[in-house]
C-alpha cells in the first residue's frame, strides 16, 4: 500500500504549491484603494474610499457608500469588526507596510452576500513620526478561501484514507485475507496455485468449482489494457533470481458481480540457494476507493493548473493589452500635440495653420477609432454585446458598402466588385449595423493593403444546408494584395495582433478590428476562414445562416430612407435652445458650435438646473433641450423624467435629446426609456447632431419668430 500514499502525499504537495501559486496571482487583480486620515493626536478624521472599492463591494458611488467609517463598519462580519478595526489602529504599527496577516475579512457587497477580502497598506507618518494617512489596498479573495476550503477537504479525505489503508494491511496481516500462493519444483517450473477463500469472495466468487486454483482463473479477469504489463511483472518477478524485486503491481480485474475493479497484489517469492523460486506467497488488496480518489486528486489537481495557466494568461494578455494600448494611443497624441503646437507659433502661415489642423483631426479620428474598438472589445469579452435583428435587404446593404467604398477605391485604380447575383433570398432577420461593421472591417483592410491597380472584390452567394425557415450564405471578400504568412493568418483574428510586413510598411490599425469581426461571426452562430500566402492576396470566407422574412410575392421592397434624409432644413435661428452640460469645455464647444447654425443658447451645469429653468418657463420658450447624461447632482435620464412629469404639457412635452460618450445600443434603448426624442454621441459630430435635430425638432414643427409668439 506505501507506494499510492507516497503518490497522494506527492499529489498533495503539488496542489498546496499550485494553490500557494494562485494564491499570488488572485492578488494580482482586482485591488482597491482607500484612505485614512488622522489629526496630530492618532484618531481618525476622515477616510476616502476608490471608485474601485465601492465597485469591489457592488456599490456604484459615494450616495451608496460615502467616505465614512461607518458604512464599512457596518458591512463587516460580526466577528471579524473588532480584530479588524484593533489591526487598524494608528498605534498597531510602526510606519512601515502593514502584512496582511489578521486582515482577512469577510463583508457583505450589495448583490452577493458576504465575500472575503484581503487588506494591506502603509501608514505614513510627519517628522515627529505622528500618523498623517493611512493609504491601503483591498483585493477580493473569496476565490482563494475557496480554493483553500477544497484543498483542506483533500486533506481530510487523504488523511482518512491513510487511516482506512493502515487498517486494511493490519486486518489483513492478522487473518491472512486476500493471500495466494504459488509452489515451484526444482527447475523453477510452478506446480501449484492456491486461492485463498478471502480471495475468491473479493471477486464475487464462492469456491474452487467456481474459481479453480490455477493461474488462469485470475490471469483471464484482467482488463485488456493491464495484462501484458501485469504479467510481464509477475514473470520478472519470478526470474529475478537474486532475490531483491518484490512483486508490487495495480490493476484491474473482472469481478463477478460488480464489473471492473481495482486491486493491489504485493508479494516476493522463497528460492533456494542457487535462486530458484520455491514458494511465491503474496496479498490481494482492493484499491477501488483510493484509486477514485487518486482520479478526483489528480482531476483537482489539474483544474487548479488551468486556473493557474488561466491567471497567467490574463496576466500576460493584461501586460500586452497595456503595451499596445501605451503605443497606438501615443502614436495619434503624439501628431495631435505636435501638430498643436507648430500651429500655436506666431510665424505659422495660413496655408499650414489649414494642414496642421487637418493632420490634428485626422489623428483625433484615428484615436477616437482606437478608443472605440477598445470599448466594442471590452463588451464582447464582458458578454455584453447582443444581436439587434430587424429586416434587412442584402442586396441593399451590399450597394451601400459599395457605395461606401467606391470611390477611394477609384481612387487608387482599385478594381472594385460587388456581386449578390446568386443570393436569391435578400429580405432576412440581421443586425443590420453588426454585418456592415464586419464588411466595413474586412474592406477596409483590403483597401490598406492592396497595392494601386489592384483588385477587391465582395460575392454574396445563397448555398444549401440551411435550417427550416433559414436561408444559408457564404460571404467572400477577396484582395490581390500583399497576403499574411502561415504563423500570421492562424492568429489574425487575436486581439491587437499585426502582420510584421504591415508594420514595416507604416499601415496603422488597431489590431482589433479582426477580433471585432470574429466575434460577431460567432455571435451569428457563423463562421470565418481566412485563405491567405504572402504576395498573394488574401480571401475572407463567411459562412451564416439568417431568419427569411416571409412577404408577398408582389409587395415591393422599398429602401428605408436614413434618419434625416428627405427632411425640411430648419431655421435654427428662430429657436432657442438649453445645454445641459457639467463639463466646461465640452460646454463652449458645444454651444459655439449651435451658435453657428443659429439657435440662442442657454445653459444649465446639471440635471437640476435644467429642471428647474425649464419648470420656471413659459411653454414654447425652449425648443429643445440637449442634455448630458452622466452629470453630477442629478443625470440627465432623472432630469429628463422629472422634466416628462410637470403638470403643463407645453412644458412636459419638450424635445430633449441625449448627449452621452456611451454611443452604444443599450445606451440609445435608455435614453428612449427615459422619455428622450433622440441620442447624439460624443464626442460630437456635427453633421449627424444637426440631422438628429433636424429629425426631431421637424417632427415637432418649424421655426417660427420670436416676436411672432
Amino acid at each position: 500500500m506505501f507506494k499510492n500514499i507516497d503518490t497522494l502525499e506527492k499529489a498533495l504537495a503539488v496542489i498546496d504549491e499550485q494553490n500557494e501559486i494562485l494564491h499570488v496571482a488572485n492578488e494580482l487583480v482586482q485591488t482597491a484603494s482607500w484612505f485614512v486620515y488622522y489629526n496630530s493626536d492618532g484618531g481618525v478624521t476622515r477616510v476616502r474610499w476608490g471608485d474601485e472599492m465601492r465597485q469591489l463591494f457592488g456599490f456604484s458611488d459615494r450616495s451608496e457608500f460615502p467616505d465614512e467609517l461607518e458604512p464599512f463598519a457596518n458591512g463587516l462580519h460580526p466577528d471579524d469588526l473588532e480584530r479588524i478595526f484593533k489591526n487598524t489602529n494608528a498605534e498597531a504599527f510602526d510606519g512601515g507596510f502593514m502584512m496582511t496577516e489578521g486582515m482577512e475579512f469577510r463583508f457583505l457587497t450589495k448583490n452577493n452576500g458576504y465575500q472575503w477580502f484581503r487588506s494591506m497598506g502603509k501608514l505614513q507618518r510627519d517628522e515627529k513620526g505622528r500618523p498623517l494617512r493611512f493609504l491601503g489596498l483591498t483585493v477580493n479573495i473569496t476565490k482563494q478561501h475557496e480554493y483553500d476550503q477544497m484543498v483542506a477537504q483533500n486533506e481530510r479525505a487523504y488523511e482518512a484514507l491513510r487511516h482506512e489503508v493502515a487498517q486494511m494491511d493490519v486486518v489483513h496481516e492478522m487473518l491472512g485475507s486476500g493471500r495466494w500462493s504459488m509452489d515451484f519444483d526444482e527447475s523453477g517450473k510452478m506446480k501449484s496455485v492456491t486461492w485463498s477463500d478471502e480471495f475468491r469472495h473479493m471477486l464475487g466468487y464462492q469456491g474452487v468449482e467456481d474459481f479453480p486454483d490455477k493461474l488462469e482463473s485470475w490471469s483471464d479477469l484482467l482488463h485488456s489494457d493491464d495484462k501484458e504489463r501485469v504479467l510481464l511483472e509477475y514473470q520478472e518477478t519470478i526470474n529475478d533470481y537474486s532475490g531483491t524485486k518484490i512483486y508490487d503491481v495495480e490493476y484491474r480485474l473482472l469481478t463477478k458481480d460488480r464489473g471492473y475493479r481495482w486491486y493491489r497484489a504485493i508479494g516476493k517469492p522463497t528460492r533456494r540457494p542457487d535462486g530458484t523460486p520455491i514458494t511465491y506467497v503474496g496479498m490481494f488488496v482492493d484499491i477501488t476507493a483510493q484509486k477514485e480518489l487518486d482520479f478526483k486528486l489528480e482531476e483537482q489537481r489539474r483544474l487548479l493548473e488551468e486556473a493557474l495557466d488561466d491567471a497567467r494568461a490574463a496576466s500576460e494578455a493584461k501586460t500586452t493589452f497595456l503595451f499596445n494600448m501605451s503605443h497606438d494611443i501615443r502614436t495619434p497624441m503624439n501628431a495631435i500635440i505636435g501638430y498643436t503646437n507648430l500651429a500655436r507659433r506666431p510665424e505659422t502661415s495660413e496655408s499650414d495653420l489649414h494642414s496642421y489642423l487637418d493632420k490634428i483631426a485626422s489623428s483625433s479620428q484615428h484615436l477616437l477609432a482606437l478608443i472605440n474598438d477598445v470599448l466594442e472589445m471590452s463588451r464582447i469579452e464582458s458578454g455584453k454585446m447582443d444581436l439587434e435583428l430587424s429586416e434587412v435587404d442584402l442586396g441593399q446593404l451590399l450597394d451601400g458598402v459599395y457605395e461606401m467604398f467606391g470611390v477611394q477605391m477609384q481612387r487608387k485604380r482599385i478594381d472594385f466588385t460587388v456581386d449578390y447575383s446568386q443570393a436569391r433570398v435578400r429580405r432576412v432577420l440581421c443586425d443590420e449595423n453588426r454585418l456592415n461593421r464586419v464588411l466595413l472591417n474586412l474592406l477596409s483592410n483590403a483597401y490598406k493593403f492592396t497595392p494601386e491597380d489592384g483588385t477587391v472584390s465582395v460575392v454574396l452567394q445563397q448555398v444549401e444546408g440551411a435550417s427550416t425557415g433559414n436561408a444559408a450564405y457564404e460571404l467572400r471578400v477577396k484582395d490581390s494584395g500583399i497576403g499574411m504568412s502561415s504563423d500570421f493568418a492562424q492568429k489574425v483574428f487575436d486581439a491587437f495582433e499585426r502582420e510584421r510586413t504591415s508594420t514595416v510598411s507604416g499601415i496603422q490599425g488597431t489590431g482589433l478590428g479582426m477580433a471585432i469581426t470574429k466575434s460577431i461571426i460567432d455571435l451569428m452562430g457563423g463562421s470565418i476562414d481566412v485563405v491567405t500566402a504572402p504576395g498573394r492576396g488574401t480571401e475572407f470566407v463567411i459562412r451564416f445562416e439568417l431568419a427569411v422574412v416571409q412577404a408577398d410575392a408582389e409587395e415591393p421592397v422599398v429602401p428605408q430612407e436614413p434618419d434625416g434624409s428627405g427632411q425640411c432644413e430648419l431655421n435654427f435661428s428662430a429657436m432657442r435652445l438649453l445645454l445641459v452640460e457639467d463639463n466646461e469645455i465640452n460646454r463652449e464647444i458645444a454651444a459655439l458650435i449651435l451658435e453657428e447654425v443659429g439657435f440662442t443658447v442657454e445653459t444649465a451645469v446639471n440635471g437640476k438646473e435644467a429642471v428647474e429653468r425649464i419648470a420656471i418657463s413659459q411653454p414654447g420658450y425652449y425648443d429643445v433641450v440637449l442634455m448630458d447624461v452622466q452629470m453630477p447632482v442629478m443625470d440627465g435620464y432623472e432630469a429628463t423624467r422629472a422634466i416628462r412629469a410637470l403638470s403643463s404639457p407645453g412644458l412636459a412635452e419638450i424635445p430633449i435629446i441625449a448627449t452621452t460618450a456611451n454611443a452604444f445600443a443599450e445606451d440609445v434603448r435608455a435614453a428612449r426609456e427615459a422619455g428622450m426624442d433622440g441620442h447624439i454621441a460624443k464626442p460630437l459630430d456635427v453633421p449627424q447632431m444637426l440631422d438628429v435635430l433636424t429629425r426631431v425638432l421637424g417632427g415637432r414643427r418649424t421655426g417660427v419668430p420670436r416676436n411672432e409668439r
